[in-house]
């Protein structure tokens, strides 16, 4: 064998191992481990976290016991996770889906918004003009900041910021826009509760 087909040989061999490693390290998962940024909350202050959309937390959100002493920090915590995930779904919305935003978002929902929420859907559905879902409107949202504007044990009011995508099929370019929505909840049955949504 000769000298060139001895270093071309280990050449492929060297960067066959390479790909191996590099395979074994970062394939596993299609790319580096997703680090998500940590949601940390200062009373009365915004909150600036990503939140991949691959992994939609659960937003059911309970509080520990006021009496046992511990830290109000963990119930605003809990508190601003539930008014992300619950504003990124009641916002979000397109024309095709029947109103599903909102009726996956019942169960936080205190029973006064429901029976809100379930007469609007009503009267929307009613009101369809028939073939509306073959051209596609829809917006996406996304929390930007959240800030819990006031707190007691029973009671809080949280002021989410959001960025809104409106996509529709008849414009080349989506809009994009910026919203707030007021947050006010109800601690019931061991859980907080959206008692009113009202964007601004």
């Amino acid at each position: 064998m000769s000298r060139f087909v001895k270093i071309l040989i280990a050449l492929v061999l060297i960067a066959v191992i390479v790909g191996l490693i590099v395979l074994l390290l970062y394939g596993r998962r299609g790319g580096l481990p997703l680090q998500e940024a940590p949601l940390v909350v200062a009373p009365s202050t915004q909150v600036q976290a990503e939140v991949p959309q691959e992994a939609v937390p659960s937003i059911r959100a309970s509080v520990p016991d006021a009496e046992a002493g511990q830290s109000s920090l963990p119930r605003e915590t809990s508190l601003a996770a539930l008014a992300r995930s619950f504003v990124e779904r009641y916002g979000s919305y397109s024309n095709q889906s029947d109103f599903e935003n909102i009726e996956v978002l019942y169960p936080f929902m205190t029973d006064r918004m429901r029976a809100a929420a379930e007469a609007s859907t009503a009267a929307n559905r009613a009101n369809r003009v028939p073939g509306s879902a073959d051209s596609y409107t829809g917006i996406t949202t996304k929390a930007l900041a959240i800030k819990v504007r006031s707190q007691t044990v029973s009671a809080a009011q949280v002021q989410v910021s959001t960025q809104r995508i409106e996509s529709n099929i008849k414009t080349s370019s989506p809009r994009v826009y910026y919203q707030d929505i007021i947050l006010t909840f109800e601690y019931k049955g061991g859980e907080w509760k959206v008692d009113e949504a009202e964007w601004k």
